[in-house]
């Protein structure tokens, strides 16, 4: 039997929660329900599912997104929550339901999809191709040596948000591939991704904030 693949209902997001924590245990299933109960930009649509014998078999999310190309804005999809259920793997159904979601962000007029993986292979067959992604590594005592003075920090305020989205967009104009960012994004993230307030930190300069850094911890990913 083929699978249906479709928009997941309501009545299944359950079944789709249980799915994710089997397929992904180090995340929990907190934060796949967070991704969608605190995600102002989801939509039903956006959750796929792959159905057999009644059952959720399979499941991939598009995050609906805008991103800079040279500076422009552009709606964008991103593919996350990737599964399928032990016993239907091997039978293409990851590979549909890909297709099937990109046919989706298509229809919703979305011109190019993203996603973070560590099996590219699988992705470049459906015509994702590789970008080289910044990547720093920082020791915390060595970082604060190089503090420069006459700068106050300290953890971001709920008052500091207007500022620090307009400090994002200035710091990513004429940028390709960033993330445009909204008031609504901002908090949302707050909710699914369990960012330690302690991490998120603003620099000061005669009390005006010039930068900052959101920084996550996480035991997984």
């Amino acid at each position: 039997m083929q699978p249906v693949i479709r928009a997941a209902r309501r009545s299944e997001l359950a079944e789709v929660y249980e799915l994710l924590e089997h397929a992904f245990p180090e995340a929990g299933r907190s934060l796949f329900v967070a991704q969608t109960e605190h995600d102002a930009t989801f939509r039903q649509r956006h959750g796929r599912v792959a159905m057999l014998d009644g059952r959720v078999a399979g499941y991939v999310r598009i995050f609906a997104r805008t991103t800079l190309v040279q500076g422009a804005p552009v709606a964008a999809g991103g593919v996350g929550s990737v599964a399928t259920a032990p016993h239907a793997r091997a039978r293409g159904i990851a590979t549909a339901l890909l297709r099937d979601a990109l046919r989706q962000m298509r229809r919703d007029g979305m011109r190019l999809s993203f996603l973070f993986t560590g099996i590219m292979p699988f992705y470049q067959r459906l015509g994702f191709r590789a970008v080289t992604q910044p990547y720093f590594e920082a020791v915390p005592r060595d970082a604060a040596r190089t503090a420069a003075p006459g700068y106050d920090v300290h953890p971001i305020a709920t008052g500091d948000l207007r500022v620090l989205l307009s400090i994002h967009r200035r710091a990513i104009a004429g940028t390709t591939g960033a993330v445009v960012r909204t008031t609504a994004a901002w908090r949302d993230a707050s909710h699914w991704l369990a960012e330690d307030p302690s991490g998120c930190l603003v620099a000061s300069r005669a009390g005006r904030v010039c930068a900052y850094i959101r920084s996550r911890r996480r035991e997984y990913g």
